[in-house]
């Protein structure tokens, strides 16, 4: 394993490169590193992280203690608790239709878990694409298991507070561009509008209660669900309905 530090920041590679690479800020201050084998303590503001990564195969599994007073945040778009105790999450996605309470995985995976305990904590951020786990606490009771078909790169993220450990992970990872006015305005949205005439209609109903600024069209916009397509009998004029 090779490491590399950077403001509130350590970057654990365990040999492959990645598919996408960051950047670590620079500045102080710098994480305190430890290796003891497959285990390694990091520390810094006032936080110690500890984490045991061991490599089997072509598969990473990086092991943590759970608190029995610590919080877990983070991991995406979850049908689940805002804390993510006792879930599992699963980093890959598809279509989930119709979803239930703990249903997962649904459509936004991010690989980010903040460990929150007494207001303090960390994160810890596996950068790779390929199919993972995380396990809060479920099939052990006092411990995070992440399972990864990959060796990834693992970021320790510090803070010392929630807020400040995710402005950490935005200059590692890179902050957004500034987006147009229209999509911070005010928005609607449900499964469809269809056909053409009555996604008007729709429009026309709003703006005369409300201001309005974008309208999404659900997937039966498309001809046969092809993608960057219009049905033409249900939208034979989509110049005209964007215009």
């Amino acid at each position: 394993m090779e490491y590399r530090l950077g403001r509130k920041a350590v970057k654990i590679s365990l040999g492959e490169k990645p598919v996408v690479e960051f950047s670590l800020p620079e500045g102080d201050p710098r994480p305190a590193v430890e290796f003891a084998g497959e285990y390694v303590k990091a520390d810094c503001c006032g936080v110690e992280a500890v984490l045991r990564i061991s490599i089997d195969g072509d598969r990473t599994i990086i092991r943590k203690k759970l608190g029995l007073e610590e919080h877990v945040l983070g991991l995406g778009e979850r049908a689940a608790p805002i804390d993510r105790r006792r879930t599992t999450a699963v980093m890959f996605n598809f279509d989930a239709y119709a979803h239930l309470p703990f249903t997962d995985p649904m459509y936004v995976s991010v690989p980010l878990a903040i460990f929150v305990e007494r207001g303090k904590g960390f994160g810890l951020l596996v950068n790779s694409p390929a199919y993972s786990v995380f396990d809060i606490g479920v099939g052990e009771y006092d411990a995070v298991l992440v399972e990864v078909e990959d060796k990834p790169e693992i970021y320790l993220l510090f803070g010392p507070t929630p807020m400040e450990v995710l402005e950490t992970y935005a200059e590692v990872t890179g902050k957004p561009f500034l987006p147009p006015l229209w999509a911070l305005g005010y928005q609607i949205s449900r499964y469809t509008y269809e056909p053409q005439d009555y996604a008007l209609a729709v429009v026309d109903r709003v703006l005369s209660e409300a201001p309005l600024d974008a309208v999404y069209l659900d997937i039966d916009h498309m001809d046969g669900y092809r993608i960057f397509t219009w049905n033409p009998r249900k939208f034979p004029n989509p110049r005209e309905l964007v215009d």
